[in-house]
């Protein structure tokens, strides 16, 4: 009996199985049809196709619009720049051109070496202020610049003109003359030029407006050389602004580049870092902000909503304080200032005590 109702079960799983593609196949032919047939509905007229009955339910967005006619722009023709040619013989470099004026009449011509990336096409285009750039050369294919040393680029149509970075900072006026309108918050964040720092700062701002954050915004862009790059930070700066209607309340402050210091022992090495403290030092000294309370931010921060400093209107359920905070519950004001807790703590005051003490 066992074997014979073993056989019969196995039949029926088979009969089942082979009724499960049948189906499987019918359904994938019936899915067939109906796109070749939606392909060949007129797609102007589709919403006159269907009862009105039926698609009432369509949300006003769904519905297909009257379809227009785009207005066409042609593109202007790109203006010849005679006073430019391609360097000779082909594949040479704009490495090769030793002046600025020879660097700002060459067009980089290597097509077949030192690639990918190939730049040939690119203009050529010298370093700010008479300097070089890190290859060791005066003049890089600008696609090679912009990507790889952007804050070094010159000017070859500000030739002449082009300001350096110290008359910039010397002609750089006050953030605002009068206290009348100035808010109570002035939040301020330092970066240099590089490109990576333009989108953070960029969403910066935006995120800050987004959420309905008040007071002045201040970026201070530190060892900013080039001209162009300069013009890049203001005209991003602006651009956000302009989309929240908040020009008076953005501000660039420019600042000479700080990445290294006699006092701390190190005998010149570099540390990028020292442009935070220093930047706003600058800002503080030289832009004069009239604003009650300084806010400093990092450049890769994102408002989530807007900053609450004034602590004596903090519930004390939505805050964790540290284990040696005491009286925590007050405004911000001279002697009393509020930072967020992170995670280093105060290990700093420990790190090479005695060597710290000997250099101040």
């Amino acid at each position: 009996i066992n074997a014979e109702y073993g056989e019969h079960h196995n039949e029926m799983q088979v009969r089942v199985s082979a009724l499960r593609l049948v189906m499987a196949a019918l359904l994938g032919m019936v899915a067939l049809v109906f796109v070749l047939l939606w392909d060949q509905l007129p797609v102007e007229n589709l919403d006159d196709s269907l009862d009105a009955r039926k698609r009432s339910w369509l949300p006003d967005e769904l519905r297909r619009p009257e379809p227009t006619e785009p207005e066409l722009h042609p593109h202007p023709p790109m203006e010849p720049e005679p006073h430019r040619a391609e360097l000779k013989p082909r594949n040479t470099g704009c490495f090769v051109a030793k002046t600025q004026e020879d660097c700002c009449r060459a067009i980089d011509s290597r097509f077949e070496i030192h690639g990918p990336p190939y730049f040939g096409g690119s203009h050529c285009v010298p370093a700010a202020s008479g300097g070089k750039f890190r290859t060791g050369n005066l003049c890089e294919p600008e696609a090679w610049v912009l990507t790889h040393q952007r804050s070094m680029m010159g000017s070859c149509e500000e030739e002449g003109r082009a300001k350096t970075l110290a008359e910039v900072i010397a002609g750089q006026n006050p953030a605002r003359a009068r206290a009348s309108d100035v808010p109570d918050l002035n939040l301020m964040w330092v970066t240099d030029c590089k490109l990576e720092l333009e989108w953070s700062s960029v969403l910066l701002l935006w995120s800050a407006f987004g959420v309905g954050q008040p007071g002045d915004f201040t970026r201070i862009a530190t060892g900013c050389e080039s001209s162009s790059a300069r013009k890049y930070v203001l005209d991003t700066m602006a651009t956000v602004a302009a989309m929240f209607n908040a020009q008076q309340r953005v501000t660039v402050h420019f600042a000479p580049g700080h990445d290294t210091d006699e006092r701390d022992g190190t005998k010149g090495e570099k540390y990028s870092p020292y442009s935070k403290p220093y930047g706003v030092l600058h800002f503080l000294e030289n832009g004069r902000p009239l604003n009650r309370v300084g806010v400093i931010l990092d450049p890769d921060f994102i408002f989530m909503r807007p900053l609450e400093y004034r602590m004596d209107r903090v519930e004390s359920n939505a805050v964790i304080p540290g284990k040696l905070t005491k009286d925590w519950q007050h405004d911000v004001r001279d002697g009393r200032p509020v930072a967020q807790q992170y995670g280093l703590g105060t290990s700093w005051r420990r790190y090479e005590l005695e060597l710290s003490l000997i250099h101040i």
